[in-house]
This record gives structure tokens, C-alpha cells and sequence, in this order.
């Protein structure tokens, strides 16, 4: 929303903008949803010509800085480049075991 600096307001305010059309009511899981990814193409078909820059956005979440938690682990040193890069994390596929009552 940085990048489209005429749209202000919530959800439906900046729907509104864009001329889109909400489908049941506001605050409503299913609308809500259907209205954010609606306005998210319009945005992109208006304002970055269909085609937004991963490298400037990928892994972007706003009120967030550089330094955030990935996978359980605080990267203070994260930058934009390596945003959606977990640090220090392991993967395995064996199930955690069950305790049972005794």
C-alpha cells in the first residue's frame, strides 16, 4: 500500500477506490477475503502494470522492520534479500511421541 500512495483507509475504503464490488458483508471472513484479493490484482494491474518486483516485495509484511522471526528463530541480521531465507532450523518427518497415562 507504501507503493500506491492515493489509496488510503481499510478494507472497504480502498475498495471503494478501486471501484470494486464487495460480495456479502464486511467483516465477514468469505467477503472480506474475496475483497482483499480482488483489490490486491486491481492494485497490481493499476499501479505495477501486472507485474510486481519479488525481489522489492517477497516476504514484506507491513509494520514489521528487517529483523524478524523465522521459523522460530530471531534473524537480526535479515535483510530484504534473503527475507523469506530461514536461518538455523532443521526439518524432520518423525512424529513427536505420544505420552500416555500410566
Amino acid at each position: 500500500m507504501k507503493s500506491c500512495k492515493n489509496l488510503k483507509g481499510g478494507l472497504q475504503e480502498v475498495a471503494d477506490q478501486l471501484e470494486l464490488e464487495r460480495k456479502g458483508p464486511q467483516h465477514q471472513a468469505g467477503s472480506d477475503s474475496l475483497l482483499t484479493g480482488a483489490a490486491f490484482f486491481k492494485m497490481r494491474e493499476m499501479f505495477f502494470e501486472d507485474n510486481i518486483d519479488d525481489a522489492k516485495y517477497c516476504g514484506h509484511l507491513y509494520g514489521l522492520g528487517t529483523a524478524f522471526v523465522v521459523n522460530g528463530t530471531y534473524d537480526e541480521n535479515n535483510s530484504s534479500s534473503n527475507a523469506m531465507t530461514p536461518t538455523n532450523t532443521t526439518t524432520t518427518n518423525t512424529p513427536a511421541p505420544i505420552s500416555t497415562p500410566s
